[in-house]
Parts: structure tokens; C-alpha cells; sequence
């Protein structure tokens, strides 16, 4: 029972990285989830602006994200990207992350 401190020391800072790469894979992951839903709350409002004959681009150059739309095969599709911050997670990804989310569109 010389030095338990030095110890403990010494075992914190082998499991910081570890502890840290966690961390920064929640927040990863939660900004995606963010990221998807706010998302699919958009397409809610942009379909709803397609059968209205709204102006979508108006619409979506006011959001935060910088979210692309295409329309074919009565699909409408929203794209945007994400910069992720954990450093595996980046090769495995591909950074920036796309997050995509589409609806197809019945004329009736």
C-alpha cells in the first residue's frame, strides 16, 4: 500500500481515450438521430408545400441544415450531411455523413 495514487493515476489515463471515444460516438450518433428526424418533420411540411404548389426551395433555403431535395419516380428525397467529430468513426462513416430520408407521393 505504498503509492495507490499514483496507481489510480496511471489507470485513469489508460482508460480516458476509451472513455472519451464513447463520449464523442454518443454525441455522433445523437446528432444523426437529430439530424433524421428533423428531417422527417421537414418532408412532412415540404410534401404538404408539393401538393399545394408551395415553393420548396424558399422553404428550405430557410433551415438550418443545407438539405438538397430531388423528385423522381413520385418520390420526393431530402439529403443533408453531417460532420462527425469521433476520429474512427469518421473512416467508417465516410465523413461527412449523409443522412437521407424520403417519401413517395400518390396522385390522385
Amino acid at each position: 500500500m505504498k503509492n495507490k495514487k499514483g496507481q489510480a493515476l496511471i489507470e485513469f489515463i489508460l482508460i480516458l481515450p476509451v472513455l472519451l471515444l464513447i463520449l464523442f460516438m454518443i454525441i455522433d450518433f445523437g446528432k444523426i438521430i437529430l439530424c433524421k428526424n428533423h428531417l422527417e418533420n421537414t418532408l412532412s411540411n415540404v410534401v404538404t408545400l408539393k401538393e399545394n404548389n408551395g415553393d420548396i426551395n424558399t422553404y428550405l433555403s430557410q433551415d438550418e441544415y443545407k438539405i438538397t431535395y430531388k423528385i423522381e419516380d413520385n418520390k420526393i428525397i431530402l439529403e443533408t450531411k453531417l460532420d462527425l467529430i469521433t476520429p474512427g468513426l469518421k473512416n467508417i462513416l465516410k465523413n461527412p455523413y449523409k443522412v437521407t430520408v424520403e417519401r413517395r407521393i400518390i396522385d390522385e
